[in-house]
């Protein structure tokens, strides 16, 4: 069962940074994350994702700001994913390591 977090940014490489650390620490690796860049100007967040090398993690530009506190960004993310189980996320959040594990259970329940 694939979880994919949907995650849209906007000029906030300190909480993202912290964000994707929570993810790439999770005990179980089926998960993947999508960066939703709601400035495509931010060369700060471009660094950060890139700076995890991981591909689980991939990201989008998007051409234009929405300027709609994510709703937008996240429907898109929505749209251009496959996973099982999507999760709509902020870049300011941080998840347990054992967070995918655990939702895996419930959603088995």
């Amino acid at each position: 069962m694939f979880v994919e977090i949907i995650i849209p940014t906007y000029d906030r490489p300190a909480p993202l940074k912290s964000m994707l650390a929570s993810l790439v620490a999770q005990t179980d690796e089926d998960w993947g994350a999508h960066v939703l860049i709601d400035n495509p100007n931010d060369e700060r967040v471009f660094k950060i994702v890139e700076s995890f090398e991981d591909p689980r993690i991939r990201w989008t530009k998007l051409s234009e700001r929405y300027n709609n506190w994510g709703h937008t960004p996240r429907e898109i993310g929505k749209q251009l994913s496959t996973a099982n189980y999507v999760i709509m996320s902020g870049d300011d959040n941080y998840y347990i390591p054992t967070m995918v594990k655990d939702l895996k259970l419930i959603a088995l329940e």
